[in-house]
């Protein structure tokens, strides 16, 4: 089960990533799309492109579903495929990467076949928008909500419970879903989740290795293409 904890991405950067998506034919693809959040943002500004939401977890598919529901316009752009990187075939061209809060949730072997999948199946100067963990959220208090969603009456939180440090970069949370009707508690889950911390710098590293060039955004956030 995952979360998605990446912050809200600045208006202006996804309109731009828009821009640069517009200048090459095909889909954007989301990988990890999570509860929907970015990729919904971002299909207000890509009026002619479809957009193919990748999200393997069930509990996350869900989540994305009650914000499509009632959204007939977004229904019609956006294709939710329960599928990871690895089992998605690539058939269709490709005009834009979202890739947002993903990497922490891939040890080093997952994240090198990530990028030399996009190596492989991406043409040159298609757009890759990177958000990793902040690191803020590695020393949050315990018992922090860190979520909060709404469907009709119905109200989504998720707190984490504990944290430790298991490896010199590798954390467990253990995470808690609860379920409100108004302010009755109706349901609750708790899973663990593991993180991985990466750094922005070891990141465009890793990119550079296989021909990415990567520029820097913000402490989270960087855009890579392919040279």
């Amino acid at each position: 089960m995952l979360i998605c904890i990446a912050s809200n991405v600045n208006e202006s950067i996804l309109k731009k990533f828009a821009r640069m998506t517009d200048m090459n034919e095909g889909v954007i693809v989301d990988i990890g799309a999570g509860t929907g959040r970015n990729i919904m943002e971002l299909a207000k500004y890509t009026p002619t492109k479809e957009l193919i939401a990748l999200e393997p977890s069930k509990y996350m598919r869900i989540s994305f579903m009650t914000r499509l529901v009632d959204n007939q316009e977004m229904q019609k752009k956006i294709t939710l495929l329960p599928l990871s990187i690895e089992e998605y075939n690539f058939e269709e061209k490709i005009s834009g990467i979202l890739c947002m809060g993903v990497l922490g949730h891939l040890n080093e072997n997952q994240r090198l076949y990530l990028w030399n999948t996009l190596e492989y199946n991406l043409q040159s100067n298609v757009p890759v928008l990177i958000e990793i963990l902040d690191k803020r959220f590695l020393s949050m208090n315990k018992g922090k909500r860190i979520s909060v969603s709404y469907q009709g009456r119905l109200r989504y939180e998720s707190y984490i419970n504990d944290i430790k440090k298991i490896d010199s970069n590798k954390w467990e949370w253990m995470i808690a879903y609860k379920v409100f009707d108004k302010d009755k508690l109706i349901n609750r889950i708790e899973s663990p989740m593991y993180w991985t911390y990466n750094s922005i710098e070891s990141i465009l590293e890793e990119l550079h290795d296989i021909h990415f060039r990567g520029v820097k955004l913000s402490e989270s956030l960087l855009l890579a293409k392919k040279i």
